[in-house]
């Protein structure tokens, strides 16, 4: 059409200028031949001007007469081709809008049909848990497995149905029946997704069975001997949840907040190598027998407040990249945090460890503050390290103590501390400063080899019956430091060694020579 346009015009534009050509020639003519012969005489020269204006219209006349017309015919003809050809276009495109909504209506409607047929099938399968037959309880089961499998958007309606299952209480877990047991069963596999190196650089290994969910909601839930090994969960939420038998939930990963708010694990339960990427609660939590943390990571904030841990308890090796709290909490057999990482604050105030509670070598970046704590067996923080202020204030060690090689960037304070038994502290350096004031110690409190840089504050502190101080190779930095702003324990003073200052026995009055061992050397 653009191409027959094209020539039309070019065909009319030759014509049109053929035409003024021969129109202008014409005149030209007429002017030369009837102009000269009334030269002479002005009259007779305006007359013959305006006869050869008049040939020249005429003449103009004539050939648009010629030609017009027939370029008239030939745009209105071009124009009914492209009007028709519009027409024909428009015709077309309205038949394949009417042919693709069609088939667009077709689809939705096929699409309606096998949704109606999905529901009626899925509400089927849940009008089956309800009946009195376990074996139409597993169908029922079973039958929204695969509808879970072949339909995605239903995967989420399909778990809160299992998750409603799991939140009916039973009495005993002998009592679980087979109906709970398989939809624990499925409800895990469908969680489960094995990964490869740590859980930050995880690669999944593709399970086609496991189903994305945005959470899960096992709120009030019995679970027996429930298998979590290698699930990654979304936002998860156990709250008082009772987990009976053996709990595992080694290597799993939480994508979104974790509760376990009063939930109770009547077994053993395995948190080894858990990877908690954002905020986990486990406020007033019990467990009976034992739990491992054991190379556990926490990434988001950890609350376990008021929780109850009846049984031994292990976070070797755990991460805590965010604050951490365990106010209140008891353990009642041993709590062993050895080697564990704390980025953050770390809070134990209040916390009551009834057996041995061992934090060894652990990292305390931020503050460590157990204020209060109540120790019922020994305790360690050998070797362990504190960032910053350390609060030991009014804690109870009603077992040995040791903080032998301990390494305190800022203050530490035991104002208030009470130590039944042995409190070591030897090695120990501490580049802020250090108070004791109101410390009670009945027994050996061993300082040999300790460092002090800062101020150090040990008045008010009262010894037992039994008790003695060893400070025997103990030294403290030089400073601008007024007499009242170290104050040393009992039976100690120091003496200037040109560099540093070393703590050496008084003299004892009685016999006027200084002993060469305030205490006995253990």
């Amino acid at each position: 059409m653009k191409e027959r346009r094209r020539a039309a015009r070019i065909r009319w534009s030759c014509l049109i200028a053929g035409g003024v050509l021969f129109v202008a020639a014409g005149g030209l003519i007429v002017f030369r031949a009837i102009v000269p012969q009334a030269e002479g005489d002005p009259a007779a020269q305006r007359d013959a001007i305006r006869l050869a204006w008049v040939i020249t219209f005429g003449l103009a006349t004539f050939v648009s007469s010629v030609i017009g017309p027939p370029l008239w015919i030939q745009w209105k003809a071009l124009r009914f081709q492209e009007e028709s050809k519009e027409l024909q276009a428009k015709s077309l495109e309205l038949q394949r809008e009417q042919h693709a909504f069609q088939v667009k209506k077709d689809e939705f409607d096929r699409v309606e049909a096998r949704q109606r047929q999905v529901n009626d099938q899925f509400e089927q399968a849940c009008a089956m848990l309800s009946s009195d037959s376990v074996a139409a309880r597993i169908a029922g089961v079973k039958a929204l497995d695969r509808l879970g499998r072949e339909h995605l958007d239903l995967r989420e309606d399909i778990v809160e149905v299992w998750c409603s299952l799991l939140r009916m209480r039973v009495g005993d877990p002998a009592e679980q029946d087979d109906v709970r047991a398989l939809v624990q069963r499925l409800l895990l596999e469908h969680l489960r997704a094995p990964y490869e190196g740590t859980p930050t650089t995880a690669v999944g290994s593709g399970n086609p069975e496991y189903w994305e969910l945005r959470r899960i909601d096992l709120s009030g839930a019995d679970l027996v001997d429930a298998d979590f090994t290698d699930c990654l969960l979304p936002n998860f939420c156990a709250r008082r949840a009772r987990f009976w038998g053996t709990t595992h939930f080694t290597k799993a990963r939480f994508a979104g907040p974790a509760t376990f708010t009063g939930a109770q694990g009547k077994g053993p339960v395995d948190f080894t190598g858990v990877f908690f990427a954002d905020e986990c609660t486990m406020d007033s939590l019990t467990i009976e027998v034992s739990a491992d943390f054991a190379k556990t990571v926490f990434q988001g904030p950890f609350e376990s407040s008021s929780s109850t841990f009846t049984g031994p308890v292990t976070f070797t090796h755990a991460k805590f990249l965010n604050t951490a709290r365990f106010s209140k909490s008891n353990f009642g057999s041993t709590a062993d945090f050895t080697n564990s990482k704390w980025v953050f604050k770390a809070e134990f105030t209040s916390a009551t460890f009834e057996d041995y509670a061992g934090f060894s070598h652990t990292s305390f970046i931020d503050r460590a503050v157990f204020g209060r704590a109540s120790f019922g067996a020994a305790v360690s923080f050998e070797g362990a390290q504190f960032g910053r202020n350390a609060l030991f204030t009014g804690i109870t060690c009603c077992g040995s103590a040791s903080f032998n090689d301990a390494y305190f960037d800022e203050d530490v304070a035991f104002d208030d501390a009470q130590f039944a038994e042995i409190a070591g502290f030897r090695r120990i350096k501490v580049w802020g400063q250090m108070t004791c004031c109101g410390a009670r110690f009945d027994a050996l409190a061993a300082f040999r080899g300790a460092k002090f840089t800062g101020r150090v504050d040990f008045s008010s502190t009262v010894l037992g019956k039994n008790a003695a101080v060893d400070c025997t190779d103990a030294t403290a930095a030089l400073g601008d430091y007024l007499p009242s702003d170290r104050i040393w324990p009992t039976g100690w003073t120091t003496i200037n060694e040109l560099t540093t200052l070393r703590l050496i026995p008084l003299p004892d009055p009685k016999t006027d020579l200084a002993p060469t061992s305030h205490a006995p050397t253990t």
